[in-house]
């Protein structure tokens, strides 16, 4: 039994335990090691980044998935923000699904998988297909609830807050670009990421203050990111990463002033704002930067100009404009030139031109409210809340057909242990009828021992007492024997006897024998009288 025991025990365990673990620690310092140095690419870099990381993992002998999954899921991001080619960033993001089946498993592979789900998410929305992204977005949400990491959960917070600023919801968006910014207060590792996402935020938070007519908060918060960055650069100024990226650094700091001179320009200061701008302009539009910040910021300074009715100076920031739109197309800022240059033919009360300019505009604009309008009627938090209802009404269907196999193994279970109590009760009565049938053999066995021990010992001492009586005997007969003996042998010697010596030695010898016939009488007659007892 103990035997079967320890085997049922062992068994239980090797069930309960897993059958593997995590794998990717060997190689974690080395993929970590090839992700910072691919993070230091910006500008023209950024294209180079993924030949990069496919000839640097190469050199690494056996890739564990954690590791491939970790590579899959940069390229994933650098595809979509970097190279905005979303047909690979799907790609990646679904290798990262593909190499990691059982991502609940472990904490560090549910948040490789987590940010896949929302890269997907973000594909999703940038294809229109809006209410599939939000889908995804819960599903990735779902996702890092399990790791309980609040690190991860600022990426989830950061797109919900991206889809209310696009939605123009810029008072819903404030909230959760201020969680993002806190979450990743909280987390240590990933600093230069931690960075490029905290002061991206703070301008986030500008942008939405400043869309609300709420400027001084607007300012504020610009202000608030540039001594954020101040703080960072001093604080790191050692760092190889921070030295590297001075031009990334240079941009951050642009883009934060080309949202402050709009704030400014909003508040009235036009000389301030316009400061900024052609500043944010001169650093933007550097070789090896990015043009869209420049665009951005020269369509903000051409309005200034054209409100200050200085219009040989908007037209050529309209010109300047139109060549790296025709070199880098952007629709968004194809729109806003157009916006742009229907209100300098206006100032100017061309009405021809004005009007020429404000059918295109308005052209280009139905055409993009109708890509746009699903987005823009969609409630998110509503949609939000139906997919958790759909969510939560699944989990109640799978806990209730769980429920059902639980009920019925409960009942097999009972009715296994019913069957095994009977067999138990029966076994246990009839092993009782048993002990008390041996129980009544054993008393009888025990007396008719103890009987015949005591037959025995009475056999003993009779058989004693016969030995003693018998010598008793033999010593009482031997008298009368002797006579007859001697009587015998004196008459065979004396032939001569007169018969009255004769008759007299007969008489003796009966005399002899009547005594030794009445002393043999006197010993048997006690035996006789005890057998008749018995």
């Amino acid at each position: 039994m103990r035997k079967y025991s320890i085997i049922l025990g062992w068994l239980f365990s090797l069930a309960c335990s897993s059958p593997y673990r995590p794998d990717g620690e060997k190689n974690a310092a080395r993929v970590q090691q090839i992700l910072a140095t691919a993070d230091t690419y910006t500008g023209a870099m950024v294209d180079r980044i993924p030949h990069f990381i496919d000839s640097a993992f190469r050199q690494i002998h056996h890739p564990s998935r954690f590791d491939m999954a970790r590579k899959y899921d940069y390229l994933a991001s650098c595809y979509f923000t970097h190279q905005k080619n979303h047909k690979k960033a799907w790609a990646y993001s679904d290798s990262v699904l593909s190499v990691l089946p059982d991502s609940t498993r472990f904490p560090a592979y549910i948040k490789i998988y987590a940010r896949a789900v929302l890269t997907q998410g973000d594909v999703l929305i940038s294809e229109g297909k809006f209410n599939d992204a939000i889908l995804y977005y819960y599903r990735g949400r779902q996702f890092m609830l399990k790791t309980k990491d609040t690190c991860n959960f600022g990426e989830y917070s950061n797109r919900i807050a991206m889809l209310y600023y696009t939605q123009g919801r810029y008072r819903d968006a404030i909230p959760y670009f201020k969680e993002t910014f806190s979450v990743k207060s909280r987390c240590p590792e990933y600093l230069w990421l931690r960075f490029t996402e905290q002061q991206g935020q703070l301008n986030n938070i500008a942008w939405c203050y400043s869309n609300l007519g709420q400027l001084d908060s607007a300012v504020y918060y610009c202000d608030s990111a540039l001594r954020y960055i101040d703080r960072a650069v001093r604080q790191h100024r050692n760092d190889p990463v921070y030295t590297k990226q001075h031009a990334y650094i240079q941009t951050a700091i642009a883009v934060i002033n080309g949202t402050k001179g709009e704030a400014l320009r909003l508040k009235g200061d036009g000389k301030a704002a316009e400061q900024l701008f052609r500043e944010t302009i001169r650093v933007t539009g550097q070789k090896n930067y990015d043009p869209s910040f420049a665009q951005r910021t020269m369509l903000r300074l051409i309005l200034l100009l054209l409100e200050q009715h200085r219009f040989p100076e908007a037209r050529e920031q309209l010109m300047q404009l139109r060549q790296s739109l025709d070199k880098l197309p952007n629709i968004h800022h194809e729109l806003l030139w157009r916006e742009r240059q229907w209100f300098y033919y206006d100032g100017l009360k061309e009405t021809l031109p004005a009007f020429t300019a404000l059918k295109n505009y308005l052209r280009l604009k139905d055409s993009l409210a109708k890509a746009t309008s699903p987005l823009r009627v969609i409630d998110i938090q509503n949609q939000f809340n139906n997919i958790s209802r759909r969510y939560e009404l699944t989990l109640l269907k799978k806990y209730d057909e769980l429920k059902t196999v639980y009920l019925i193994i409960a009942i097999i279970v009972f009715a296994m242990a019913l069957i095994i109590l009977l067999l138990v009760l029966i076994n246990n009565r009839r092993s009782k009828r048993q002990i008390a049938e041996l129980n009544k053999l054993n008393i009888f066995i025990t007396e008719q021992n103890d009987h015949m021990k005591e037959s025995l010992s009475e056999l003993e001492q009779s058989q004693q007492e016969n030995t003693r009586m018998m010598k008793i005997m033999a010593h009482d007969l031997r008298n009368p024997v002797s006579s007859m003996v001697e009587i015998t042998a004196y008459l065979n010697s004396h032939k001569d006897l007169t018969p009255e010596n004769a008759r007299k030695q007969l008489t003796l010898m009966k005399e002899a024998g009547w005594k030794a016939l009445k002393l043999m009488d006197e010993l048997l007659r006690p035996d006789i009288s005890n057998v008749g007892k018995q």
